[in-house]
């Protein structure tokens, strides 16, 4: 079940989860009562154990790791790899990401995504991406599932450029 903005807290959530004979809720990190400075991972797992329900997580939507401001794009990262220590913490084998566009130039013809202008240095950042992750991840169960991607309009789209790059976690 996703989280939904009309539940005021995860007790609720897990509550109407419950009810609905659903086995997890997936936690939206857009939420700020569920950014990672306002939910004590104690405090989930006990709620947690009282419902026999899971949480996967899904990351910021504007989290972009590929940012080519080192600055940005570290701040990103750390809250990745601080979103995976909370996961681990509360046993979510689920961390859902999108794959940002990045930013784009507007000419009178089309638009030039800079990742797509500048491919090796996205797939460079991209991989390292991916190899920080699992080396955090280390033998957790934990996934990273990336969705909706593939926004790009002629060239490679971003799932083939993933599919070169990504090995998720064994």
């Amino acid at each position: 079940m996703p989280t939904l903005i009309e539940s005021s807290s995860l007790s609720k959530s897990l509550a109407l989860c419950s009810e609905l004979g659903l086995d997890f809720v997936e936690l939206n990190m857009n939420l700020p009562e569920y950014q990672l400075e306002s939910i004590n991972a104690i405090d989930v797992v006990k709620m947690l154990a009282n419902t026999g329900k899971y949480l996967t997580i899904h990351l910021e939507e504007k989290i972009d790791v590929c940012d080519f401001s080192t600055a940005v794009a570290d701040a990103y990262f750390s809250t990745v790899l601080h979103v995976i220590e909370f996961a681990t913490k509360i046993s979510s084998p689920i961390i859902n990401m999108h794959i940002a566009d990045g930013v784009y130039f507007t000419l009178p013809d089309r638009k030039v995504y800079l990742y797509e202008q500048y491919l090796e240095r996205y797939l460079d950042k991209l991989r390292f991406f991916r190899d920080a992750c699992d080396v955090a991840i280390g033998r957790s169960n934990i996934r990273i599932c990336i969705e909706n991607c593939g926004k790009y309009h002629g060239g490679r789209k971003p799932l083939q450029w993933l599919s070169a790059v990504w090995i998720f976690h064994q």
